[in-house]
């Protein structure tokens, strides 16, 4: 009975309620944010990423933006300075970067009268980053810094265009780092100024931890950023394995040239000679006119002993670089090899040519000579091999073999003296590397390294066995001789 009236007792409180208003608020729906403002922050977070994919998007965004609004200042000048960071991106890997370049400036251009008020030090810092580094540009640039010094982006250029600025002084240094050090101060969650802050204070000493971790910052904020992890793998100490951050930048920017020939030096470093060669090849098919790639490929091939495929890369550097003074050493000494003594001797000679105090061609000349018995020139570019390199025990070596032959004692033991001094510091450089490398056994690079160079010793070390030998032999034959 009692919960039956417990029930009927709730029934009858909520018949009441029925017919009650209840007291609650409506809804408040907000206003949809308009199309081109969603467009404009897309891009400004876009533009932050720092990378040429993220200013393609904060252009995309941004050049929206302005097709809805027309003559909005604001969205004209993000779009320009997005395009003038891409226009750079594009001209560091070699690529086409003047239309986009071009179009920036028409748009600061055309956009500078009407938004000069309120918006000078933008106006400024776009044709600084037009003109690049200048009296112009720096002048531009101390002006926007004093108009608005809160603006982040004021001191990344500024730093750009003018490290020498007295503005980037403070009592730990000057230059660029100051720059990025502000920017990051006013903008911390920028994986574009992270990246400048680590790139600039690798540059520091005794900043390397906080260089590394801006980079690694970098890549929580964009995990794309494909130059952080490239930086990052710069950064970090012998022991650690760089294979896969230098892999991430190949995976993520295939077409990124510093990033393929990176992970194609990593690779010849460690004697992966096929791996390297990919790599290599992989920059060049992605631009055949990059020069790095080709050299690079020519060394490593020539130190495989692939001298003809060695010398196809270093004609093609010529051919892009004619201004490769070592591209045509190394043709000298592949010519060398073959007997060419003429041929190599004009490669030396065209490298001496581009350089002007070049002691390795130098030297290559006189042996040229020298296989052909011209001695007295042998001997001159021996001489001005010397003068250049006073350390050279090669040069030293072989002039001593060419005053022993003319029965010219005296001035052939001071030359093998000499030649042997030289080695000796060589071999103590030598030891010095490979107890570094043999204190760090993790490290691939270190302990290849470690096999070349020990192989490189024992050779020195041949040579100056034979080099005491004939001066042992001399100096008897001169305590023989009567007075």
């Amino acid at each position: 009975m009692f919960k039956r009236v417990v029930l009927i007792g709730i029934l009858l409180m909520l018949l009441q309620s029925c017919g009650r208003r209840a007291n609650v608020a409506a809804p408040v729906f907000a206003p949809p944010e308009p199309e081109d403002e969603v467009s404009y922050r897309q891009g400004l977070e876009a533009f932050h990423q720092g990378t040429p994919e993220a200013y393609t998007r904060s252009a995309e965004a941004f050049r929206k933006a302005s097709a809805l609004k027309p003559g909005k200042c604001e969205y004209a000048l993000n779009l320009a300075q997005s395009l003038l960071f891409l226009s750079a991106e594009q001209a560091m890997n070699r690529e086409p970067f003047q239309p986009r370049h071009d179009e920036a400036l028409a748009m600061t251009d055309s956009m500078s009268a009407p938004c000069e008020t309120g918006f000078e030090p933008f106006i400024l810092r776009l044709r600084a980053l037009a003109r690049g580094q200048g009296p112009s540009a720096a002048e531009w640039m101390n002006r926007a810094v004093d108009l608005d010094p809160d603006d982040p982006m004021n001191w990344l250029v500024l730093g750009y265009v003018d490290p020498a600025s007295s503005r980037l002084v403070s009592p730990a240094g000057t230059g660029r780092w100051i720059a990025a050090s502000k920017a990051l101060a006013l903008k911390e969650d920028s994986a574009l100024f992270q990246y400048e802050f680590a790139r600039n204070y690798y540059y520091v000493r005794g900043r390397e931890q906080e260089s590394k971790r801006a980079y690694e910052h970098a890549i929580e904020l964009n995990p794309r950023h494909y130059r952080a992890y490239l930086g990052l793998a710069n950064r970090v100490d012998e022991d650690t394995d760089i294979e896969p951050l230098l892999t991430k930048v190949v995976e993520i920017a295939p077409h990124f040239l510093d990033g393929r020939t990176a992970l194609g030096d990593y690779y010849a470093s460690i004697d992966e000679v096929e791996k390297a060669i990919t790599h290599y090849k992989g920059a060049i098919a992605a631009n055949p006119r990059y020069d790095v790639a080709h050299f690079s490929l020519g060394v490593l091939l020539l130190d495989a002993g692939r001298n003809d495929e060695a010398e196809a890369s270093f004609k093609a550097v010529i051919d892009l670089d004619p201004g490769s003074y070592e591209a045509a050493y190394y043709l000298g000494n592949i010519a060398y090899g073959r007997k060419a003594f003429d041929e190599a001797r004009s490669r030396y000679e065209q490298a001496v040519k581009i350089h002007g105090r070049y002691a390795e061609a130098e030297y290559g000349i006189g042996h040229t000579y020298r296989q052909q018995d011209e001695n007295d020139l042998a001997l001159a570019h021996f001489d001005k091999a010397i003068e250049i390199a006073p350390r050279y025990g090669d040069a030293y070596l072989s002039r001593g073999d060419i005053h022993s032959e003319r029965g010219a004692w005296q001035a052939a033991l001071s030359d093998y003296r000499k030649a042997i001094e030289c080695y000796e510091e060589q071999i103590k450089q030598y030891d010095a590397d490979i107890a570094y490398a043999a204190a760090h056994p993790r490290s691939l690079v270190l302990q290849s390294a470690r096999k070349k160079k020990e192989r490189i010793r024992a050779r020195i070390q041949s040579v100056v066995i034979q080099a005491r030998s004939v001066v042992a032999d001399i100096e008897k034959s001169l305590n023989k001789t009567p007075d």
